[in-house]
């Protein structure tokens, strides 16, 4: 009966929407080439970092939980002797937990994604369609008839929320992770639902444009 649950198990693990391993490893490989910053919009707050030296860091990321497997119900089997029945359970089995995990380390050699690393039993995906890191707007040189690109659609500011000069580092402190960010002409912009904040070349906020979503501070 054990063997019976634990083929069930590794069936539950591993078809889950045809996700494998092979396709964990070839997202994870989508990743290197990116920058630190891109991961960590996608990914969010690392578990774990550890700085290996001045220029090599390791970036982890854990998630672990229990499936519950049910169990089968007994079939009945009913003996006569004489006048008397007796009814007893024959086979069924009881239900049956699985503790899944997954660990994840990215190394980051100066600022960018160079090789990653996994351990666990649920560490699956669906291969991905298209390899490649996520690609943000790049900036085209305007010509003399042609506008500046802007960052999708500036809200109206109704104050500066968060103050001038601050740091990229404390803004996610304070807002916790965007909801995306936007790179144009060198400058991240960094958008809490329809408020975001501009950065500027050294990740210092330039701008903050609040539409209700920013936490004043």
């Amino acid at each position: 009966m054990m063997k019976k649950l634990s083929i069930l198990a590794i069936g539950v693990l591993i078809l889950s929407g045809c996700a494998t391993t092979k396709g964990y490893e070839q997202m994870l490989q989508t990743w290197v080439g990116s920058s630190e910053s891109n991961l960590v919009a996608a990914w969010g707050i690392p578990d774990g970092v550890y700085q290996m030296n001045a220029y090599e860091k390791v970036i982890t990321y854990q998630r672990g939980g229990t499936t519950y497997l049910p169990g089968s119900a007994p079939s009945y089997q009913t003996t006569y002797y004489g006048n008397t029945a007796t009814t007893r359970p024959v086979g069924g089995s009881p239900g049956y937990v699985i503790s899944q995990s997954c660990k994840t380390d990215f190394v980051v050699t100066n600022g960018i994604v160079s090789s990653w690393r996994w351990e666990g039993n649920s560490c699956r995906a669906i291969p991905p369609k298209a390899p490649g890191p996520i690609s943000f707007p790049t900036y085209v040189q305007p010509t003399s008839t042609q506008a500046a690109p802007q960052a999708s659609i500036v809200p109206i500011p109704k104050k500066e929320c968060i103050p001038v000069g601050e740091s990229k580092a404390k803004v996610i402190a304070v807002m916790g992770m965007p909801n995306r960010i936007e790179n144009i002409q060198g400058e991240d912009w960094l958008w809490y639902g329809k408020s975001c904040v501009q950065l500027d070349a050294n990740n210092n906020v330039k701008h903050a444009f609040d539409s209700g979503d920013l936490k004043c501070y």
